[in-house]
């Protein structure tokens, strides 16, 4: 995407020579925008922009983003707008910026699409046709990178607790198993079962038996560290990997389980508890990806039973 965007910027500047193009990315949940593409701004000046809330009084690009409309600064200097940016404007020899929003085939806000004069400039009605054709391609550069990463996360996550799907965590867990093999390292494989699932779901029904599974899954992921890889396998079980250091790591990551599915865990204030095995790799008992998953589910199956 960001090659589609640099080739645009450069043909909007060949064309007209008298600009320099800001391309800015949304961010919907901070309300922020990015600095995708702008290589002949300053430095300082991207970075100082890079993560601005919009709003109907932030610049031209913060108001055309809130309002999902054109902003024309004709002169910086005489928009109540900018008087904030000023410093930052003349360092950057800005006097007039003409921005406007960049939307999906949804009219949802993508971003904005930017055009910076040295000068004080008024837009003529060739210029603004321009910049709509010139945000209109850039709206679908940025769409499809979307709607890429989109299919890409529903391909590899599973779709109702977020967390790897069965064949995205068995490439995971052969990319792991291979590192570990390189750098002679451990690693534990927990596996992990919602006792009397089906119970849950018969008595409260199956929304709460998704609450329960999305709860456990959440639970997961915030024991997780950057390497840890979290995936559930289907129904109510789910698989943690963890790369250790150290054999002995694999109780303390066990024991933090135990306290956050064993005595920890309520939803609606029904108590649920999850049934937890656990299966060691090391250099000397490399055991095979589909072997490591099976001793931890048999171990889980054990302590299962044990805990009714």
């Amino acid at each position: 995407m960001k090659k589609t965007l640099y080739n645009l910027i450069d043909l909007a500047e060949a064309i007209m020579p008298q600009i320099r193009v800001s391309i800015l990315s949304y961010d919907p949940g901070e309300q922020t925008l990015i600095t995708l593409a702008a290589p002949n701004l300053p430095e300082e000046y991207n970075q100082a922009i890079d993560g601005i809330r919009i709003g109907p009084q932030v610049g031209s690009c913060g108001k055309a983003a809130f309002y999902k409309e054109p902003v024309y600064s004709d002169d910086v200097n005489q928009d109540p707008n900018w008087q904030p940016f000023l410093p930052l404007a003349r360092m950057a020899r800005v006097q007039a910026c003409w921005s406007v929003p960049i939307l999906s085939s949804r009219g949802n806000l993508l971003g904005t699409f930017a055009f910076y004069h040295d000068q004080p400039k008024s837009a003529s009605e060739c210029d603004i046709e321009f910049m709509t054709l010139m945000s209109s391609v850039a709206s679908v550069a940025i769409e499809k990178d979307e709607i890429e990463r989109e299919l890409y996360y529903a391909a590899t996550h599973d779709a109702l607790t977020g967390v790897a799907n069965r064949h995205q965590f068995c490439c995971q867990l052969d990319n792991l198993l291979a590192a570990a093999k390189r750098h002679q390292t451990p690693l534990a494989l927990y596996y992990i079962d919602i006792n009397n699932f089906k119970k849950l779901n018969d008595n409260f029904g199956h929304s709460f038996g998704d609450k329960v599974l999305i709860k456990v899954a959440t639970a997961l992921k915030s024991l997780c560290r950057d390497m840890d890889v979290v995936g559930r396998l289907g129904g109510d079980e789910f698989v943690l990997m963890c790369p250790l250091k150290h054999k002995t790591d694999a109780d303390t990551i066990h024991t933090r389980l135990l306290f956050a599915l064993q005595q920890n865990l309520q939803i609606e204030q029904v108590d649920v508890v999850a049934s937890i095995g656990r299966a060691l790799w090391f250099s000397d008992n490399p055991l095979p990806a589909e072997q490591l998953i099976a001793d931890a589910d048999q171990a889980m199956y054990r302590n299962k039973l044990n805990f009714k």
